[in-house]
């Protein structure tokens, strides 16, 4: 039976959990707080320890035996994260992104390390990418790729912006602030995510409105040939107007302000209250769509998850935690296509066979993709 650490006992590493002890794997949960590890691994039946990723030397106090370790850990401690473990060894399946920062010298490591490391294994940069090499790989090649992602409140009415949260506020409103990276006719460009707006009409769903984001990452590399590359985020309409105020108002910004003698950043504060106000009805619905084209022919892809009462699961954390955890075992079962110590999950999506026995395995647990 393979040893799985879970790093981060948060909604999306519960789920990651959850679905590894369903497996039959051994988990041990870790997190920095003792109490939140603790009270998470006895809903879950497994062991748990506490890990402290700030600390000098820490991978050297995890457990002997470890097959591989996933990381759902809070974006500013990402990169760090995965970084010492594969240079402890570790196989490693990462969801946090690497915090945005390069990931060329991890793989590098994993290489000399002869480990596995996978990053972007969640929703979007995860889902999103798996798709997107299944419809290079259908279509022979791609003229033009478009994303739209998005966790939205399953019933909008009274809620405030029409959102709700449910993952780190700062990863939330931060989406509205940094520039996002595109492709457009063979240049790479920066946009500004409020610049480029429209609506979607989605089925199953109705109208949604988008704006610009930059979860794009490796596909920006794995396809260079590809003119048009962009993803967006989807919203209820009336969302984004309501955001831009905010924005402008300068509620966004990270730069410090005085409040009674205290230098805060406006970001952080509204960050506190969103999480207040936000997060009290965890019940989401969670929009995918992948659009591909070539030439005359065209492949979408579309996945609508919603919140499931019966687990009390947010369909964020089913699509990112479950998603994590099937990538967890596609790489243990030794059978993915990697190169250099890195696994990609569109290179997983240009594998028949890989792409194959991983939708299985997202269908086993009501992960239902349909290709419009």
């Amino acid at each position: 039976m393979a040893t799985v650490l879970v790093l981060g006992a948060g909604r999306m590493g519960y789920a990651c959990a959850l679905d590894l002890s369903r497996s039959g794997l051994e988990v041990v949960l870790g997190d920095a707080e003792d109490r939140r590890a603790r009270e998470t691994a006895e809903r879950l039946g497994c062991s748990w320890m506490t890990v402290d990723v700030s600390k000098d030397g820490w991978t050297r106090e995890l457990p002997g035996g470890l097959d591989l370790v996933c990381t759902a850990l809070p974006l500013p401690l990402g990169y760090s994260s995965i970084k010492a473990l594969v240079e402890g060894g570790f196989n490693v399946v990462d969801i946090s992104m690497g915090g945005g920062e390069d990931l060329v010298p991890i793989a590098r490591t994993a290489e000399k390390q002869s480990c596995y490391f996978m990053p972007y294994a969640g929703l979007a940069p995860g889902l999103s990418h798996f798709l997107s090499g299944r419809a290079y790989f259908e279509l022979g090649g791609l003229d033009s790729l478009s994303i739209y992602v998005g966790g939205l409140p399953l019933d909008p009415e009274g809620k405030p912006l029409a959102t709700n949260l449910t993952f780190s506020s700062i990863a939330f409103l931060e989406q509205y602030v940094e520039k996002s990276v595109a492709r457009k006719a063979g240049k790479t460009v920066r946009v500004d995510p409020l610049a480029e707006t429209d609506f979607l009409e989605v089925p199953e769903v109705g109208e949604l409105e988008y704006f610009a984001s930059g979860a794009l990452h490796s596909l920006l590399d794995t396809f260079p040939e590809v003119q048009d590359i962009a993803e967006f985020t989807l919203r209820w309409p009336g969302h984004i107007d309501q955001m831009r105020l905010l924005r402008n108002l300068g509620l966004l910004s990270k730069e410090k302000v005085k409040l009674d003698g205290v230098e805060v950043a406006p970001i952080h504060v509204l960050g506190s209250v969103f999480e207040e106000s936000l997060a009290r009805d965890p019940r989401d619905l969670v929009v995918l769509m992948v659009d591909a084209a070539r030439m005359e022919k065209r492949i979408r892809y579309l996945l609508v998850q919603r919140y499931d009462e019966e687990q009390a699961l947010t369909a964020m954390a089913i699509t990112t935690g479950f998603t994590q955890s099937v990538m967890a075992q596609m790489v243990l079962g030794g059978h993915l296509p990697a190169e250099d110590g890195k696994v990609l999950p569109e290179e997983v999506g240009k594998d028949p066979g890989s792409f194959e026995a991983a939708s299985r395995m997202l269908r086993g647990r009501g992960i239902h993709v349909q290709r419009l």
